[in-house]
Parts: C-alpha cells; sequence; structure tokens
C-alpha cells in the first residue's frame, strides 16, 4: 500500500491541483481510495466534498469520507443531485451527536464494495453453515460485516439522536454554527495573546484550537486547559487531537525540529511534544453560555501566567497539575466490586437539592474569585525570598522548548512588576504565524512522501541515507540516558512513525 498526502492550499482547504496530479501519476493502478475528513478535528474547516468526490471518481478512485467531526451538523449525502458527486462510503462516530454518548460507529458504504463473500472480521452470526470440512457465510451482506452481538440499545440511542438532528435541520444548525464561529473569532482575535489557528476566512464549524503567547514563547496546552478546567470548570482539550502531521504544519514546525522532538518524546520527555487546546460552540450552547467560555479563555490568556508557580508538570505525560495534586496522594480507588447493594452506606438514596445560587451567579463568581487568586499566587511567589526555579529540561533539550516555565514568568514580574512583554520573535520549534502566512508550505514543498520514496531503488537508497545522516546529526544534541534507552530503530519510529515498538 503506497499512502500519498494531499497538502492544503495556503487558503485551508485540500489543494485538489495536487490531488489531480497524484490521481493522472496513479492512473493505471486498479484499486485507488481517496479518503479525507469531511471536517478538520483541529479548525472545523469543512471540505468540499462534492467536489472532490467528482475529481476521485474522474480517475476511478472511491471517494471515502469521514465525517466525524462534522455528522452532528452537516448533510450527510451518499448521494446528491450531480450523479459523479456521490460518496463510496461515509463513516463517523455517534458519540458526537446531541444524546449519542454510548451509541456506536457508523460505516455506510456502497454495496458494489461488499463483494467478498469472506467477511472482514468473521464472528458470531455470520455463518451460514459449518461442517467438519467446509463453512459458508450469510449471503446477507449487512449481516455477514456484522459479527457479534449488535449494540440494539446503542443503536437506538444514535437513532433518536438522528431524528432530533433531522427535526433541528441541517440548515438551521449551520447558520447557528456559523453565528457562533464569527462572534468567536470576532471576540477572542482581539486578545494579542490568543493565536487562533487555521485561516480566518475559511467555512468552518465553530472548532478552534488556540495557543496562549507569554513573552517570547507560550503557556503549555496541557496548562491551558488545567486552568480552564480548576478555575471555571471548562473542559478543553490538549494534544494534537488525532491529527499529528496537520498539527505539525498548523504549529510551523520544521523537518529537523519533529526529528529531534520525536528522539525527546521517546526519550520520557512527553512534555515537550507540541499541541495546542481546543475548544467547541455547538449549535445548542446558548449566549450566557458562550460568553461564559469567551470571559474564561480571555482571562487565562491574559491572567493565566500568574497560577504557574502554583503548578508542575509530569514530563512523562506532559500534564500539569496543581501542586495541591502533585504533593497530595490522589484518593484511592474505589471498584464496583466493593460495592454491596444492601448496605446503607455504600448506597446512597437519589435526593433533589435545590441550588443555592443562579448558573449566572455562579460564572460570575467564579472569574471574580478567579481574578482575586491569580493575584495571590503571582505576589505570593514573588514575595518569597527566593522563588525556586523548580523544574527545568534536561540541557540537550533546552533547545527544544517552546512553553514558559514558572520561575520566568515570576522573575519578570519580580524585575518588572508586570507581564513579560510579547516578543517579534518567537523561540522554539512552535512558530504558528508560518502557516498563517504561507510559509509553512515552503519548508513542506518538495519532500516526497515515505511511499512515494518506497516504490523505486533509489528512493529507497536516498531514504536509508537520509535517515543514517539524521540519526549522525542529532547524537551530539542526546544525552547519554538517550543515548541508552534509544536505538536507532526507536529513532526512526519516534520520526517517521508506524512502528509497534513505538505505540
Amino acid at each position: 500500500v503506497d499512502v500519498v498526502e494531499i497538502p492544503e492550499v495556503k487558503t485551508g482547504g485540500l489543494d485538489l491541483k495536487e490531488l489531480e496530479r497524484q490521481l493522472r501519476s496513479y492512473q493505471s493502478r486498479d484499486l485507488k481510495i481517496g479518503t479525507f475528513a469531511a471536517a478538520s478535528n483541529l479548525t472545523g474547516v469543512l471540505a468540499d466534498v462534492d467536489k472532490v468526490s467528482k475529481l476521485l471518481h474522474k480517475y476511478g478512485a472511491l471517494s471515502c469520507w469521514d465525517y466525524a467531526t462534522c455528522a452532528p451538523y452537516v448533510d450527510l449525502d451518499m448521494n446528491p443531485k450531480d450523479p459523479a458527486a456521490y460518496k463510496d462510503a461515509v463513516f463517523f462516530s455517534g458519540h458526537k451527536f446531541v444524546g449519542g454518548p454510548g451509541s456506536p460507529g457508523v460505516l455506510v458504504v456502497k454495496k458494489k464494495l461488499m463483494s467478498n463473500e469472506v467477511p472482514t472480521m468473521p464472528g458470531g452470526g455470520t455463518v451460514l453453515f459449518v461442517t467438519e470440512k467446509a463453512h459458508s457465510y450469510l449471503a446477507n451482506k449487512v449481516e455477514r460485516e456484522e459479527g457479534g452481538t449488535p449494540d440494539i440499545l446503542g443503536s437506538i440511542r444514535l437513532g433518536l439522536a438522528f431524528e432530533l438532528k433531522q427535526r433541528v435541520g441541517s440548515k438551521h444548525i449551520m447558520d447557528l454554527e456559523r453565528q457562533h464561529v464569527r462572534h468567536v473569532r470576532s471576540v477572542l482575535g482581539k486578545n494579542e495573546n490568543i493565536i487562533l489557528l487555521g485561516h480566518e476566512n475559511a467555512d468552518q464549524l465553530p472548532v478552534f484550537s488556540f495557543l496562549v503567547r507569554f513573552g517570547d514563547r507560550f503557556l503549555h496546552h496541557n496548562f491551558v486547559c488545567a486552568l480552564l478546567n480548576d478555575l471555571f470548570g471548562i473542559q478543553a482539550r490538549g494534544g494534537c487531537q488525532c491529527a499529528g502531521p496537520f498539527g505539525a504544519r498548523l504549529l510551523g514546525l520544521s523537518r529537523e525540529h519533529i526529528t529531534a522532538l520525536g528522539y525527546a518524546v521517546v526519550a520520557k520527555d512527553e512534555v515537550l511534544k507540541p499541541g495546542v487546546a481546543r475548544m467547541s460552540f455547538p449549535y445548542f450552547a446558548d449566549e450566557d453560555e458562550v460568553e461564559y467560555i469567551l470571559d474564561s479563555v480571555n482571562f487565562v490568556a491574559d491572567h493565566g501566567w500568574k497560577f504557574l508557580p502554583k503548578y508542575e508538570y509530569d514530563p512523562h505525560n506532559g500534564a500539569w497539575r496543581h501542586v495541591s495534586r502533585a504533593t497530595a496522594p490522589f484518593p484511592a480507588k474505589k471498584f464496583l466490586a466493593s460495592m454491596q447493594l444492601d448496605d446503607v452506606d455504600t448506597v446512597r438514596q437519589s435526593v433533589c437539592v435545590a441550588p443555592i445560587r443562579s448558573i449566572a451567579a455562579h460564572r460570575r463568581e467564579n472569574l471574580e474569585q478567579a481574578a482575586v487568586l491569580a493575584d495571590a499566587c503571582i505576589k505570593e511567589a514573588v514575595s518569597t525570598e527566593e522563588f525556586l526555579e523548580g523544574q527545568k529540561l534536561v540541557p540537550a533539550h533546552e533547545w527544544l522548548r517552546w512553553f514558559v516555565y514558572p520561575h520566568e514568568a515570576v522573575a519578570a514580574y519580580k524585575e518588572t512588576g508586570e507581564k513579560m512583554a510579547l516578543t517579534e520573535k518567537i523561540e522554539g520549534p512552535c512558530q504558528p504565524q508560518r502557516y498563517l502566512d504561507g510559509s509553512v508550505h515552503k519548508i513542506w514543498e518538495g519532500v516526497p512522501s515515505l511511499g512515494t520514496m518506497k516504490r523505486s531503488l533509489l528512493g529507497r537508497f536516498v531514504l536509508k541515507v537520509f535517515m543514517q545522516a539524521e540519526l549522525e546529526a542529532m547524537k551530539d544534541k542526546r544525552t547519554d540516558v538517550e543515548k541508552s534507552v534509544l536505538n536507532d530503530e526507536e529513532a526512526m519510529c519516534a520520526v517517521f512513525g508506524g512502528s509497534q515498538k513505538c505505540q
């Protein structure tokens, strides 16, 4: 199998010219599968699924679409009015629908693709007849491909979620979604400390990945997510959102930095792994809830750094925790086996408790308390006779650091009495401005995929030489610990991915 990546254009959509060029070069292949995301999991950017499908079919390729991000909001049309724009397969998870958690994943596929008489995964309910010497499978294609007991309750739940979506209507849903997009961009776009990733004018869902700047670096995305949770009860996700290669381009990472970061992560400095904080504003979120989230994000962007002295990170997994959680033992785990249904001490009666105050009042209180706590945290750290430097990366990894240390924030405030000013130049591997101004494409232009290189003897030779050169170049920057735990195979895996050994 040769995997060919199709880049996006500078405005954020799929590069259709490059897609057509690649389709032409593989035109002689009997089987060609084009599979793309209908919406980005990182930026919410929507693909022109019909236009891409027509181009794929023009060259005899299958059109397969991942609708996981957008299925709850957009039309799912396998057979649009233009007959050439049909989809061969679409797939998505039910848990992102309103009322969908606990429902199964869905694959919708054209019957012509289910010609194999042997199921992909044989299991209970797929076999028609068995003897000691032979067996045959069911003729019904759906039953043949669904081995085992189906998730009946989950399927009913998903059916109800679909009915709710249809009652609201995709057009009305998308009108509300686009209102959220415009409002969120107008509010957060005014904050100089926030970098919203992706292109401003692209058609998108209200899914936003962002970075928070501080001085010449960033606040760690996991620290940002921890503050949103600890201070405001807002659950945002930190990381690359299941889109590593695209995330690398959004962050403006160079090939050299990706290689070096691969070594560092395998060497247990996972806190260096670049990522973003992500949040979404679904159509059913009311105005007050949206404003509360935006106020909270703006607060973290402006004042979150003041909490750095009270947080520590785990270098092995990149998590940031309040010092009270980092030093105190976690509560003992409670197992279901320890519960006794006839024991009044372990079974609590359901009691409806009247709320002490309104949701709006509670949200205002959260913001007010956060402001008081922020000032108290930084002033306490500054008043300490000598604030300890605390955690630091190994010297060999320092050049890869893109996030600010707590002691740096304290030192800056101690010296000037205010926040460290933003610098024009950003230190470290993460350079998101490269994506926004289009220069990231120059870094990756002309870089052949592994599949392309492996197809020829010369390509395989060049790939081997390149890997060896990269390994040699990195040896001087690796610590003795890394050299002992990281062999060449693991290093190549960290850079290029795919080996089970490195999972």
